[in-house]
């Protein structure tokens, strides 16, 4: 959830980025670690499923789950204001 404010952050000291770039590339990340932590969250509520709760990570998978879900909200949400600012650049020439 920390990749837009990374992208800002790059763009704001670089002096080759701008911040569409910047963001272009945090929505990227955030989709990527979305799609990570869903892969991960699954792989620990399966070990539990398999060990009839004796590994002790229900609620560390649920967490992760949450977070990714999170991330690929924070992905949709960037994606589609730079999308809009694309049309709105589209359509003001």
């Amino acid at each position: 959830m920390l990749a837009p404010i990374a992208g800002i952050a790059a763009a704001e000291y670089s002096r080759r980025l701008n911040l569409i770039w910047g963001l272009a590339g945090a929505a990227c990340a955030a989709f990527l670690l979305g799609v990570v932590g869903f892969a991960l969250s699954r792989r620990g509520e399966a070990r539990v499923q398999w060990t009839l709760g004796r590994s002790r990570g229900a609620r560390s998978a649920r967490t992760g789950r949450l977070l990714a879900a999170a991330a690929l909200c924070v992905a949709a949400t960037v994606g589609l204001s730079l999308g809009f600012y694309a049309l709105l650049e589209f359509f003001a020439a």
